[in-house]
């Protein structure tokens, strides 16, 4: 039987996702950081589709690396479903004309948030010291979401741009990318104290080295619950790379399975009343 908030309750969102199409005239890919260009469509058509499946009512898409900073086809998918979908912008950070460019594409384009990148790039100090200071605060005076997509060494620098922008909504993807049974969770939750920090808990096929319910990861999501809360704590599922480990996930059952103990309100809070207040998506 499906939980109570699952049948006319509160709204599901997948807070991590992203879409590219098949037409690379229209849209061709121009990746950055290294990524390669994709092999299979992934409109965004697909992916509505299996969000009617999965009962999820609306998702947070980002803005996919593949089509680095040229974002004609989020644009695209922002003015035809602008009810169902937030987007997530990509900017670079380092370039001289970066808070211009941001307040652009949030003004202009409808977007909700801002992700930064430090995976792939060393120490990354760059992101969290003056040079991107002036990209911290038009995130802030927007009031959008800046999402991470960080590797775990690179976690410390988020509790110092936390405390410079206590009003600024701060995004950990993926778990910061802790692999379970390390150490590196430790500096994840250190950053529970900052109030304005969340933290996505989502790729969760990638980060588990066990299929679903991903029993490894249980005790890093279960201490993430306990120190952040239920209402800083985003479920997502990073489609479409999710479906190298099988189907579009059931945000519930993805959920109990590595936070069996959490109660049917917080759940409803994690998988998808905190992206939606964060996001504008209620």
């Amino acid at each position: 039987m499906r939980p109570t908030w699952r049948i006319g309750g509160p709204i599901v969102v997948d807070a991590h996702a992203h879409v590219w199409s098949g037409d690379t005239t229209t849209f061709p890919p121009t990746p950055i950081d290294g990524v390669s260009a994709p092999k299979t469509p992934r409109p965004v058509d697909d992916l509505l589709g299996r969000l009617d499946t999965a009962h999820v009512d609306r998702v947070v898409l980002i803005q996919p690396r593949s089509y680095g900073h040229d974002h004609t086809y989020l644009a695209h998918v922002l003015a035809s479903e602008p009810e169902r979908v937030a987007g997530v912008c990509l900017v670079d950070p380092l370039r001289p004309d970066a808070p211009g460019e941001l307040r652009r594409r949030c003004r202009e384009d409808g977007y909700r948030g801002l992700r930064l990148v430090g995976l792939g790039h060393g120490d990354a100090d760059w992101l969290f010291d003056d040079r991107t200071a002036p990209m911290w605060k038009a995130a802030e005076d927007l009031e959008i979401v800046v999402s991470l997509l960080i590797e775990p060494h690179q976690l410390a620098g988020v509790a110092t741009v936390a405390a410079r922008r206590p009003w600024l909504s701060i995004a950990i993807d993926h778990l910061g990318r802790c692999q379970p049974g390390t150490t590196a969770i430790a500096d994840l939750l250190a950053l529970a104290v900052r109030p304005n920090v969340s933290v996505k808990v989502s790729a969760l096929s990638w980060l588990s080295a066990q299929g679903p319910p991903h029993a490894d990861l249980r005790p890093m999501v279960e201490s993430c619950l306990a120190e952040f809360g239920a209402g800083r704590l985003l479920w997502g599922t990073d489609y479409p790379h999710v479906l190298a480990a099988g189907p579009y996930p059931d945000p519930f059952e993805e959920l109990a399975g590595v936070l069996p103990q959490a109660s049917e309100a917080e759940l409803a809070m994690i998988a998808g009343g905190n992206a939606a207040r964060l996001y504008g998506l209620l």
